[in-house]
């Protein structure tokens, strides 16, 4: 299974209102969920990484803005973060810098925090590249990921309210097994009709007290 991902509630990303860490709640054992956002869109011209038959190599637009997008939770001893964010791949030594300022931004322990990227094509290569074009662009845009990412979890954290957690599950049907095999059984990308897929969607809503929506995770 791919890892889960975070929808946020609808609505304008919330900015931080405290620059430090706000103290653990104390109610113990008393669920505590809050959610935060910070764009991250890549700047126009950068190096971008979209798939192997592009014929160009800058981005040369902004169709949809990119975020890192946060859910904490807490029980007031234990606090948890989980960052999507809408890249191509994370690199260990990017996910350690970020890790160290969510840690110094917003006081969660490295070992206390989930990312992971949507895999986006749309969004700018990594440090190497086999590109030429845009590359300037593209160490400052990595360097300012972990300010970003510490700003939604400190958003996050500080918009934390008592909350109520509930599972289901679902079905979809647009994924496509993406292994077909030749007749001498090698197997290739496309598109594999026959082949099988896991089309079950796990759900785990958490809302707070009076029912609103905090966000909501699929899997």
């Amino acid at each position: 299974m791919s890892p889960g991902h975070i929808l946020e509630k609808p609505g304008q990303p919330t900015q931080p209102t405290k620059t430090s860490p706000r103290p653990i709640p104390t109610d113990k054992k008393m669920l505590k969920a809050g959610a935060g956002r910070a764009d991250i869109t890549p700047p126009v011209g950068i190096a971008h990484a979209g798939w192997g038959a592009a014929t160009h190599q800058r981005a040369e637009g902004v169709d949809m803005p990119f975020y890192a997008t946060a859910l904490y939770v807490t029980d007031g001893d234990l606090e948890l973060a989980i960052v999507d964010l809408d890249i191509g791949i994370l690199t260990n030594p990017d996910d350690a810098a970020i890790r160290a300022e969510v840690e110094a931004v917003a006081g969660i322990k490295p070992e206390n925090l989930r990312l992971s990227a949507t895999h986006t094509h749309s969004g700018p290569v990594n440090r190497g590249s086999w590109l030429d074009e845009g590359m300037e662009m593209v160490g400052p845009y990595w360097d300012s990921l972990p300010a970003r990412v510490a700003e939604a979890v400190n958003t996050a954290r500080w918009e934390a309210t008592p909350a109520h957690v509930g599972v289901g599950k679902g079905t979809s049907s647009i994924n496509v097994n993406r292994r077909p095999a030749l007749p001498d059984g090698t197997l290739f990308t496309g598109r594999n009709w026959d082949g099988f897929v896991d089309r079950e969607v796990g759900i785990v809503a958490i809302d707070d007290t009076t029912g609103n929506p905090i966000a909501t995770l699929l899997n």
